[in-house]
């Protein structure tokens, strides 16, 4: 961190914040916006042998859920990254904000090329949100029980 701030100076800390926190909002909304209807809109998983509400059922309306998000938001990812990279180990500085690294990875590597990575980060935060969402409710049910149990 003091070679960054020794060579590059303080703002090369903070390189990519704008997109990170304009990303993350709506990443999380359409997160959690879409496992919340996908929990109370969808028919049970009895079907498909997984029982309507429980431990994996929820799980895999978490991992549904964190693909839309992610396919949703990816661009943004892409953006920060290059945002935060740029001017690292002497490359060179590239790309004057947001708007203008966004403009020349399309202009000059095409729109897919804000898309690249995106399967390894499925297959790396599919099983994370289905398991998080999973514990997430496991520990609503227990609050939930214990304020029963407490109130009884």
């Amino acid at each position: 961190m003091l070679t960054i701030v020794r060579t590059e100076g303080a703002s090369a800390l903070y390189r990519g914040a704008t997109p990170t926190v304009l990303g993350a909002l709506p990443y999380e909304g359409i997160k959690f916006g879409t496992y919340d209807v996908l929990k109370r809109h969808t028919r049970s998983g009895e079907a498909a042998g997984v029982a309507s509400q429980g431990p994996l059922w929820r799980a895999s309306c978490g991992a549904f859920a964190a693909m839309l998000a992610h396919a949703l938001t990816y661009p943004n990812d892409t953006i920060r990254r290059r945002l935060q990279m740029q001017g690292v180990n002497g490359e060179p500085v590239r790309y004057r904000g947001w708007m203008d690294c966004f403009r020349q990875i399309v202009k000059y590597e095409g729109w897919q090329s804000l898309y690249r990575g995106l399967g390894v980060t499925m297959v790396r935060s599919i099983p994370n949100t289905g398991i998080q969402f999973a514990v997430y409710e496991a520990c609503k049910d227990f609050i939930f029980a214990f304020e029963a149990w407490r109130d009884a």
